[in-house]
Protein backbone atom coordinates (compact mmCIF):
# COMPACT_ATOMS: atom_id res chain seq x y z
CA UNK A 1 0.00 0.00 0.00
CA UNK A 2 3.03 2.65 0.51
CA UNK A 3 3.92 2.16 -3.20
CA UNK A 4 0.15 2.91 -4.26
CA UNK A 5 0.28 5.71 -1.63
CA UNK A 6 2.99 6.83 -3.19
CA UNK A 7 1.59 6.91 -6.95
CA UNK A 8 -1.73 8.34 -6.14
CA UNK A 9 0.59 11.61 -3.96
CA UNK A 10 2.50 11.44 -8.17
CA UNK A 11 -0.81 12.21 -9.85
CA UNK A 12 -2.69 14.35 -7.61
CA UNK A 13 0.50 16.34 -7.42
CA UNK A 14 0.59 16.56 -11.32
CA UNK A 15 -2.94 17.29 -11.15
CA UNK A 16 -2.48 20.53 -8.88
CA UNK A 17 0.73 21.80 -10.69
CA UNK A 18 -1.17 21.64 -13.78
CA UNK A 19 -4.06 23.54 -12.66
CA UNK A 20 -5.39 26.95 -13.25
CA UNK A 21 -7.11 27.24 -10.25
CA UNK A 22 -5.63 30.53 -8.47
CA UNK A 23 -3.61 31.32 -11.17
CA UNK A 24 -0.57 33.42 -9.42
CA UNK A 25 -1.50 32.41 -5.90
CA UNK A 26 0.30 30.13 -3.31
CA UNK A 27 -1.86 27.00 -2.67
CA UNK A 28 -1.11 24.83 0.42
CA UNK A 29 -3.64 21.53 -0.04
CA UNK A 30 -4.26 18.97 3.13
CA UNK A 31 -4.92 15.68 1.29
CA UNK A 32 -7.46 13.27 3.43
CA UNK A 33 -7.29 9.77 1.93
CA UNK A 34 -9.02 6.93 3.57
CA UNK A 35 -8.12 3.93 2.43
CA UNK A 36 -10.87 1.84 3.64
CA UNK A 37 -13.26 3.60 1.23
CA UNK A 38 -15.00 1.85 -1.56
CA UNK A 39 -12.48 2.67 -4.16
CA UNK A 40 -9.25 2.17 -2.31
CA UNK A 41 -10.76 -0.42 0.24
CA UNK A 42 -8.67 -3.76 -1.37
CA UNK A 43 -4.70 -3.55 -3.09
CA UNK A 44 -6.30 -4.59 -5.99
CA UNK A 45 -9.31 -2.21 -6.03
CA UNK A 46 -6.33 0.66 -4.68
CA UNK A 47 -4.18 -0.63 -8.06
CA UNK A 48 -6.91 -0.35 -10.08
CA UNK A 49 -8.22 3.33 -8.62
CA UNK A 50 -4.22 4.86 -9.10
CA UNK A 51 -3.70 3.10 -12.73
CA UNK A 52 -7.47 4.86 -13.86
CA UNK A 53 -5.96 8.30 -12.36
CA UNK A 54 -2.71 7.65 -14.30
CA UNK A 55 -4.42 7.49 -17.41
CA UNK A 56 -7.18 10.11 -16.81
CA UNK A 57 -3.83 12.13 -16.09
CA UNK A 58 -1.35 11.15 -18.90
CA UNK A 59 -2.23 13.79 -21.03
CA UNK A 60 -0.99 16.24 -18.99
CA UNK A 61 2.11 15.02 -19.69
CA UNK A 62 2.14 17.23 -22.74
CA UNK A 63 1.39 20.43 -20.76
CA UNK A 64 3.38 23.35 -19.17
CA UNK A 65 3.12 23.15 -15.48
CA UNK A 66 1.51 26.00 -13.82
CA UNK A 67 4.23 28.53 -12.92
CA UNK A 68 2.84 30.25 -9.67
CA UNK A 69 5.67 32.57 -8.79
CA UNK A 70 7.22 31.47 -6.80
CA UNK A 71 9.27 27.49 -6.67
CA UNK A 72 7.11 26.26 -3.34
CA UNK A 73 3.41 27.80 -4.87
CA UNK A 74 2.29 24.35 -4.19
CA UNK A 75 2.15 22.12 -0.87
CA UNK A 76 0.87 19.31 -1.08
CA UNK A 77 0.27 17.70 2.67
CA UNK A 78 -1.17 13.94 2.53
CA UNK A 79 -2.77 12.20 5.81
CA UNK A 80 -4.26 8.82 6.07
CA UNK A 81 -7.14 7.81 8.26
CA UNK A 82 -7.12 5.04 10.33
CA UNK A 83 -10.32 4.73 12.06
CA UNK A 84 -13.38 6.06 12.43
CA UNK A 85 -13.37 9.88 13.18
CA UNK A 86 -9.76 10.33 12.18
CA UNK A 87 -10.61 12.57 9.21
CA UNK A 88 -12.35 14.82 11.62
CA UNK A 89 -9.39 14.83 13.70
CA UNK A 90 -6.92 15.70 10.95
CA UNK A 91 -9.10 18.39 9.68
CA UNK A 92 -9.17 19.94 12.62
CA UNK A 93 -5.65 20.62 13.10
CA UNK A 94 -5.30 21.47 9.61
CA UNK A 95 -7.70 24.24 9.74
CA UNK A 96 -5.94 24.92 12.97
CA UNK A 97 -2.06 25.29 11.51
CA UNK A 98 -1.04 28.92 9.09
CA UNK A 99 -1.03 28.89 5.81
CA UNK A 100 0.13 31.16 2.84
CA UNK A 101 -2.61 31.74 0.41
CA UNK A 102 -5.34 29.15 -0.74
CA UNK A 103 -6.12 26.50 1.45
CA UNK A 104 -7.01 22.91 0.19
CA UNK A 105 -8.89 20.11 2.49
CA UNK A 106 -9.30 17.57 -0.53
CA UNK A 107 -11.02 14.81 1.27
CA UNK A 108 -10.14 11.41 -0.65
CA UNK A 109 -12.97 8.77 0.34
CA UNK A 110 -16.59 8.32 1.16
CA UNK A 111 -19.41 10.37 2.56
CA UNK A 112 -18.47 9.60 5.98
CA UNK A 113 -15.03 10.79 5.41
CA UNK A 114 -15.89 13.75 3.40
CA UNK A 115 -18.87 14.19 6.79
CA UNK A 116 -16.03 14.03 9.83
CA UNK A 117 -13.95 16.67 7.62
CA UNK A 118 -16.82 19.31 6.84
CA UNK A 119 -17.91 18.80 10.55
CA UNK A 120 -14.43 19.59 11.90
CA UNK A 121 -15.46 23.15 9.94
CA UNK A 122 -18.65 23.50 11.53
CA UNK A 123 -17.57 22.85 14.80
CA UNK A 124 -14.58 25.03 15.08
CA UNK A 125 -16.49 27.91 13.43
CA UNK A 126 -19.48 28.20 15.77
CA UNK A 127 -17.19 27.89 19.07
CA UNK A 128 -15.43 30.78 17.70
CA UNK A 129 -12.20 28.63 17.12
CA UNK A 130 -9.17 29.86 14.96
CA UNK A 131 -9.65 28.72 11.23
CA UNK A 132 -7.29 29.57 8.99
CA UNK A 133 -8.03 30.73 5.76
CA UNK A 134 -11.82 31.85 7.01
CA UNK A 135 -12.50 34.85 5.05
CA UNK A 136 -13.57 37.69 6.80
CA UNK A 137 -15.72 40.42 6.18
CA UNK A 138 -15.46 41.73 2.78
CA UNK A 139 -12.68 39.20 1.68
CA UNK A 140 -12.56 37.17 -0.71
CA UNK A 141 -12.84 33.11 0.59
CA UNK A 142 -9.16 31.76 1.55
CA UNK A 143 -10.11 27.98 2.58
CA UNK A 144 -12.24 25.47 -0.02
CA UNK A 145 -12.95 21.79 1.16
CA UNK A 146 -13.50 19.95 -2.22
CA UNK A 147 -14.97 15.81 -1.84
CA UNK A 148 -13.12 13.51 -4.26
CA UNK A 149 -15.70 10.31 -5.25
CA UNK A 150 -13.38 7.43 -3.55
CA UNK A 151 -15.82 5.82 -1.93
CA UNK A 152 -18.76 3.78 -2.52
CA UNK A 153 -22.02 5.72 -3.40
CA UNK A 154 -20.47 9.56 -3.31
CA UNK A 155 -23.65 11.29 -3.27
CA UNK A 156 -22.19 13.91 -1.30
CA UNK A 157 -18.93 14.34 -3.48
CA UNK A 158 -18.22 17.85 -4.99
CA UNK A 159 -17.50 15.62 -8.79
CA UNK A 160 -19.83 12.81 -9.45
CA UNK A 161 -16.43 10.77 -11.42
CA UNK A 162 -13.01 10.67 -11.34
CA UNK A 163 -13.29 11.95 -14.51
CA UNK A 164 -14.92 14.83 -13.47
CA UNK A 165 -12.71 14.99 -10.75
CA UNK A 166 -9.27 15.79 -12.71
CA UNK A 167 -11.25 18.39 -14.53
CA UNK A 168 -12.16 20.05 -10.93
CA UNK A 169 -8.74 20.26 -9.64
CA UNK A 170 -7.62 21.49 -13.36
CA UNK A 171 -9.99 23.99 -12.89
CA UNK A 172 -13.58 23.36 -13.72
CA UNK A 173 -14.77 24.65 -10.78
CA UNK A 174 -17.19 27.11 -9.05
CA UNK A 175 -17.08 28.40 -5.27
CA UNK A 176 -20.07 27.35 -3.17
CA UNK A 177 -21.44 26.87 0.11
CA UNK A 178 -23.04 23.46 1.32
CA UNK A 179 -25.60 23.06 3.54
CA UNK A 180 -26.01 20.65 6.41
CA UNK A 181 -28.49 18.39 8.81
CA UNK A 182 -28.16 18.78 12.28
CA UNK A 183 -29.35 15.61 13.65
CA UNK A 184 -29.98 15.29 17.33
CA UNK A 185 -30.78 12.40 19.30
CA UNK A 186 -32.52 13.19 22.88
CA UNK A 187 -30.12 12.97 25.22
CA UNK A 188 -26.87 12.43 22.78
CA UNK A 189 -24.52 14.25 21.00
CA UNK A 190 -25.32 16.26 17.63
CA UNK A 191 -24.30 14.23 14.59
CA UNK A 192 -24.06 16.44 11.34
CA UNK A 193 -25.25 15.32 7.73
CA UNK A 194 -24.39 16.89 4.43
CA UNK A 195 -26.71 14.92 2.07
CA UNK A 196 -29.15 12.63 3.47
CA UNK A 197 -29.96 11.32 7.01
CA UNK A 198 -32.97 8.60 7.16
CA UNK A 199 -34.20 5.86 10.03
CA UNK A 200 -35.82 2.67 9.19
CA UNK A 201 -35.87 0.52 6.14
CA UNK A 202 -33.02 2.43 4.01
CA UNK A 203 -30.79 2.61 7.20
CA UNK A 204 -30.89 -1.02 7.92
CA UNK A 205 -29.74 -1.31 4.13
CA UNK A 206 -26.72 0.75 4.81
CA UNK A 207 -25.99 -0.55 8.16
CA UNK A 208 -25.56 -4.34 6.17
CA UNK A 209 -23.69 -2.77 3.26
CA UNK A 210 -21.24 -1.46 5.87
CA UNK A 211 -20.30 -4.21 7.22
CA UNK A 212 -20.43 -6.71 4.04
CA UNK A 213 -18.48 -3.89 1.52
CA UNK A 214 -14.89 -4.58 3.16
CA UNK A 215 -15.32 -7.86 1.62
CA UNK A 216 -17.13 -7.75 -1.10
CA UNK A 217 -16.59 -5.48 -3.82
CA UNK A 218 -19.00 -3.49 -6.40
CA UNK A 219 -22.17 -1.96 -5.36
CA UNK A 220 -23.97 -3.83 -2.19
CA UNK A 221 -27.04 -1.36 -1.77
CA UNK A 222 -29.41 -1.95 -4.32
CA UNK A 223 -28.96 -6.10 -3.61
CA UNK A 224 -29.53 -5.57 -0.09
CA UNK A 225 -32.14 -3.00 -0.72
CA UNK A 226 -34.01 -5.89 -2.81
CA UNK A 227 -33.89 -8.47 -0.12
CA UNK A 228 -34.64 -6.33 2.91
CA UNK A 229 -37.53 -4.34 1.46
CA UNK A 230 -39.48 -7.90 1.59
CA UNK A 231 -37.31 -8.69 5.12
CA UNK A 232 -37.23 -5.42 6.98
CA UNK A 233 -40.86 -5.39 8.90
CA UNK A 234 -40.36 -9.13 9.66
CA UNK A 235 -36.73 -8.47 11.37
CA UNK A 236 -37.01 -5.60 12.44
CA UNK A 237 -40.55 -4.37 12.77
CA UNK A 238 -41.96 -0.87 12.98
CA UNK A 239 -44.97 0.89 14.68
CA UNK A 240 -46.44 4.37 14.46
CA UNK A 241 -44.16 7.09 14.71
CA UNK A 242 -45.40 10.68 15.52
CA UNK A 243 -43.38 13.27 13.20
CA UNK A 244 -43.61 16.83 13.70
CA UNK A 245 -43.29 18.93 10.54
CA UNK A 246 -41.84 22.82 9.72
CA UNK A 247 -41.40 24.02 6.96
CA UNK A 248 -39.03 27.02 6.38
CA UNK A 249 -42.05 29.64 6.70
CA UNK A 250 -42.98 28.24 10.33
CA UNK A 251 -46.11 26.37 9.47
CA UNK A 252 -46.36 23.05 11.35
CA UNK A 253 -47.91 19.75 10.61
CA UNK A 254 -47.98 16.17 12.53
CA UNK A 255 -48.13 13.44 10.74
CA UNK A 256 -49.65 10.11 12.90
CA UNK A 257 -48.65 6.79 10.87
CA UNK A 258 -46.52 3.70 10.70
CA UNK A 259 -43.69 5.00 8.10
CA UNK A 260 -40.87 2.06 7.61
CA UNK A 261 -38.73 4.61 5.74
CA UNK A 262 -38.42 7.91 7.09
CA UNK A 263 -35.64 10.47 4.50
CA UNK A 264 -34.72 13.80 5.48
CA UNK A 265 -32.12 16.00 2.86
CA UNK A 266 -30.20 18.73 3.50
CA UNK A 267 -32.40 20.03 0.46
CA UNK A 268 -34.87 18.43 -2.49
CA UNK A 269 -32.80 17.07 -5.98
CA UNK A 270 -31.11 14.65 -3.62
CA UNK A 271 -30.00 11.10 -3.73
CA UNK A 272 -27.92 8.40 -2.01
CA UNK A 273 -26.88 4.62 -2.24
CA UNK A 274 -25.21 5.48 -5.31
CA UNK A 275 -27.61 7.56 -7.12
CA UNK A 276 -30.98 6.42 -5.72
CA UNK A 277 -33.18 9.21 -6.57
CA UNK A 278 -35.38 9.43 -2.99
CA UNK A 279 -35.42 12.95 -3.45
CA UNK A 280 -36.30 13.86 -6.62
CA UNK A 281 -37.84 17.25 -6.29
CA UNK A 282 -38.16 20.32 -4.96
CA UNK A 283 -39.26 18.37 -1.45
CA UNK A 284 -36.53 17.34 0.95
CA UNK A 285 -38.75 14.78 3.09
CA UNK A 286 -39.79 11.60 2.08
CA UNK A 287 -41.69 8.83 4.53
CA UNK A 288 -43.18 5.73 3.16
CA UNK A 289 -45.68 3.44 4.95
CA UNK A 290 -45.98 -0.23 4.66
CA UNK A 291 -47.19 -1.95 1.71
CA UNK A 292 -48.04 -5.43 0.44
CA UNK A 293 -45.67 -7.82 -1.15
CA UNK A 294 -46.90 -7.26 -4.73
CA UNK A 295 -46.64 -3.23 -4.11
CA UNK A 296 -43.28 -3.40 -2.62
CA UNK A 297 -41.79 -5.04 -5.82
CA UNK A 298 -43.13 -2.04 -7.75
CA UNK A 299 -42.21 0.55 -5.42
CA UNK A 300 -38.70 -0.73 -5.02
CA UNK A 301 -38.43 0.12 -8.85
CA UNK A 302 -40.07 3.16 -8.65
CA UNK A 303 -37.46 4.41 -5.79
CA UNK A 304 -34.80 4.20 -7.89
CA UNK A 305 -35.83 5.77 -10.39
CA UNK A 306 -37.84 8.63 -8.48
CA UNK A 307 -41.04 8.06 -9.76
CA UNK A 308 -42.43 6.49 -5.83
CA UNK A 309 -43.12 10.23 -5.15
CA UNK A 310 -46.68 9.96 -6.68
CA UNK A 311 -47.65 7.10 -5.13
CA UNK A 312 -50.03 6.77 -1.81
CA UNK A 313 -48.18 5.39 0.41
CA UNK A 314 -45.41 8.02 0.23
CA UNK A 315 -45.65 11.40 1.88
CA UNK A 316 -43.20 13.81 0.09
CA UNK A 317 -42.58 17.47 2.00
CA UNK A 318 -40.74 20.61 2.52
CA UNK A 319 -39.55 21.15 5.77
CA UNK A 320 -36.87 23.05 7.73
CA UNK A 321 -37.54 20.72 11.17
CA UNK A 322 -38.33 17.63 11.29
CA UNK A 323 -39.33 16.11 14.75
CA UNK A 324 -39.91 12.19 15.46
CA UNK A 325 -41.49 10.07 18.36
CA UNK A 326 -40.76 6.64 18.19
CA UNK A 327 -40.98 3.72 21.14
CA UNK A 328 -38.85 1.11 18.99
CA UNK A 329 -35.34 0.44 18.76
CA UNK A 330 -34.44 1.72 14.82
CA UNK A 331 -31.52 1.98 13.04
CA UNK A 332 -30.27 5.78 11.52
CA UNK A 333 -27.78 6.73 8.86
CA UNK A 334 -26.53 9.94 7.99
CA UNK A 335 -24.34 10.13 5.09
CA UNK A 336 -24.19 6.40 4.51
CA UNK A 337 -22.58 6.22 8.33
CA UNK A 338 -25.16 4.28 10.78
CA UNK A 339 -26.00 3.83 14.53
CA UNK A 340 -28.77 2.96 16.29
CA UNK A 341 -31.32 4.29 18.53
CA UNK A 342 -32.79 3.13 21.36
CA UNK A 343 -36.47 4.51 22.21
CA UNK A 344 -34.68 6.97 25.16
CA UNK A 345 -33.24 8.62 21.99
CA UNK A 346 -36.78 9.72 21.21
CA UNK A 347 -37.49 12.90 20.38
CA UNK A 348 -35.76 12.80 17.08
CA UNK A 349 -34.97 16.32 15.68
CA UNK A 350 -33.56 16.68 12.84
CA UNK A 351 -32.95 20.47 11.24
CA UNK A 352 -31.35 22.39 7.75
CA UNK A 353 -29.33 24.10 9.33
CA UNK A 354 -27.46 27.22 7.15
CA UNK A 355 -25.28 26.75 3.92
CA UNK A 356 -21.69 27.83 5.62
CA UNK A 357 -19.27 25.40 4.78
CA UNK A 358 -17.18 26.66 1.47
CA UNK A 359 -16.42 24.19 -1.05
CA UNK A 360 -15.54 23.70 -5.18
CA UNK A 361 -17.89 21.79 -7.41
CA UNK A 362 -17.41 20.65 -10.87
CA UNK A 363 -18.48 22.47 -13.31
CA UNK A 364 -18.82 21.75 -16.52
CA UNK A 365 -19.08 25.43 -18.05
CA UNK A 366 -17.61 26.96 -14.96
CA UNK A 367 -14.09 29.50 -15.44
CA UNK A 368 -10.99 29.37 -13.22
CA UNK A 369 -11.54 30.84 -9.50
CA UNK A 370 -9.24 33.35 -8.97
Amino acid sequence: MLELLSEFEHELERIIGHSTLFPGQHITADVIVNFAAGRLSSERRAAATVARLSRLTSELSGRDRLQRGASDALELRFHITHYVGHAHLIARQALSRPVQGIHLIVTAGGDGTHGEALSAYTELSRAGGSITGMARPGTRERLYFVRLPFGTGNDGADAPTLETSVQLLLGRARPARTGQIEVKPAGKPVHRGYNIASIGLDAYVAYLTNRLKRRFAGDLYKPIADVMTLLYERLIGASEMTVSVEDHDGHREQLRRTFLLLAFGVSGYRQYGGGKRVLPGEENLCAIEPIGLIGKVRLKRLFYEGGHVHEPQVTMRTARRVTIEYDRRVPLQIDGETIWLDDECFPLVMEVAEATVPVLRYDEHGGTPE
